[in-house]
């Protein structure tokens, strides 16, 4: 879940990325308000160049889902370069959804009892995938991903300090 901008109220992210992609179908895609990342340009600079397919994986309950979306890129006027600016779901070169990554960390470092086994759990069983057709299969989220999460989520924060 994230949170809505409104209070108290958590959008499930199955309908953040539902969200998110039908306002980019019905062409009501929001316009970046950050400047350019290349030459620091205004927005108003920029021009929508082309809208590209995403999957995300996120966690319910037990399972890992996937549901695909559109991402917009963007073509900035002055200096020509193309880029994403990512929905709040999403994080540059993570297939999980940003609020996964940041539970699970969180769960892991917040209890003392926890090993990078224990948190990849839910309620005690270990969260694994399911194949098209619905089916379990023998394939849950590894311990490492874990770990690389944390390496990466502690690298992002020192960077934007």
């Amino acid at each position: 879940m994230r949170f809505c901008p409104f209070g108290a109220m958590q959008i499930p992210v199955e309908i953040s990325i539902r969200q998110h992609t039908d306002a980019i179908i019905s062409g009501k895609i929001p316009k970046p308000k950050k400047c350019c990342p290349r030459c620091f340009s205004k927005p108003e600079t920029f021009k929508l160049h082309e809208c590209r397919k995403r999957a995300f994986r996120y966690v319910a309950g037990n399972f890992v889902k996937v549901l695909v979306t559109l991402l917009a890129r963007w073509k900035c006027a002055e200096c020509g370069k193309t880029f994403t600016f990512y929905p709040p779901f999403a994080a540059p070169h993570k297939r999980y959804t940003l609020n996964d990554i940041l539970n699970l960390r969180n769960k892991y470092i917040e209890d003392e009892q926890q090993t990078l086994y224990t948190a990849v759990t839910h309620e005690g069983s270990p969260i694994g995938y399911r194949e098209e057709s619905e089916k379990n299969v023998d394939h849950f989220l590894a311990p490492s991903t874990l770990y690389r999460w944390i390496n990466w989520s502690a690298n992002t924060e020192k960077t934007s300090e």
